[in-house]
């Protein structure tokens, strides 16, 4: 804690009365490399059955961790069902987060779900605002149709 810093710093001799304008602060991130550890489905390639999901395999934020929870309980029910796990659609956030941690495996770093990690749209050219619109309507419709050949199945 910033208090605790200015206590440690105040025993060293000539620093007792010294004013502190900025403290420290750290943040580590502790992730495995994802491109060289894991295969396609977030599977330990030198353990089968041992799966990781989360900040672990350098997704950040709340939101991906917990897509990257439903990923790893979907692939190991699939697996689990005697099935092998069918991609999801490319255009979704889900495969953008299992693409980005299959890429740079020399200088892999950890990253939020953004647009980057998606195909890129090819429709008519359009404004940001209404291009990730519209790329957000091509993940929903994949995934409805991704979804209904699972049912049909």
């Amino acid at each position: 804690t910033w208090g605790e810093q200015a206590r440690v710093f105040r025993m060293i001799p000539g620093l007792e009365n010294a004013e502190f304008f900025r403290m420290g602060a750290v943040h580590r991130n502790t992730f495995i490399n994802a491109p060289t550890c894991l295969d396609d489905t977030w599977q330990l390639r030198s353990e089968p059955g041992v799966y990781f999901a989360g900040q672990i395999v350098g997704t950040e934020g709340y939101v991906e961790a917990a897509a990257g929870g439903w990923l790893v309980a979907h692939f190991i029910a699939e697996r689990l069902a005697g099935r092998d796990p069918e991609p999801l659609p490319r255009s979704t956030a889900h495969a953008g987060l299992l693409a980005h941690t299959r890429r740079h495996p020399d200088d892999y770093q950890p990253s939020n779900i953004t647009f980057a990690h998606l195909p890129p749209w090819e429709g008519k050219r359009l404004q940001k605002r209404a291009k990730y619109e519209a790329m957000a309507e091509r993940a929903l419709a994949d995934l409805d149709a991704w979804i209904a050949r699972r049912a049909a199945a």
